[in-house]
């Protein structure tokens, strides 16, 4: 079973959920640094949005907003339970570079998701 972020977007999926083209993600990113988009934090290098404020901005731009959906080979999870591999490498002293290829080659031994273009390793998990 893969595991897909249910309470947080990326820019791209932004873009495409509140009807803009995803050539305006600088627009999102200045946004965010304005303080506009409450709750928005960084993973790794990509911006993750908050699905409540997605979903009120498209309440106020006359959108329909359906959440996040899944197929049946996902599991929804929280990106707030996952370390990105630089902090999960930084805090257990491990080779980003090693851990970051297991996962990429799918012999990583835990549970991880992937975020754009960044992965992350549960935190519970973790001993």
């Amino acid at each position: 079973m893969k595991n897909k972020v249910i309470d947080y977007l990326t820019i791209d999926e932004v873009c495409d959920a509140i009807g803009i083209k995803r050539n305006s993600k600088a627009q999102i990113t200045r946004w965010i640094q304005d303080g506009r988009i409450a709750g928005a934090f960084k993973f790794s290098k990509s911006w993750a949005i908050p699905v409540n404020w997605v979903k009120s901005e498209c309440l106020a731009r006359g959108i329909s907003w359906h959440g996040v959906t899944l197929s049946e080979s996902e599991h929804g999870v929280s990106l707030k339970d996952y370390y990105t591999v630089n902090e999960y490498c930084n805090k257990f002293n491990q080779s980003f570079g090693t851990v970051h290829s297991q996962i990429s080659r799918g012999i990583f031994d835990g549970d991880y998701v992937r975020f754009d273009k960044s992965y992350g390793i549960r935190k519970e998990d973790i001993k």
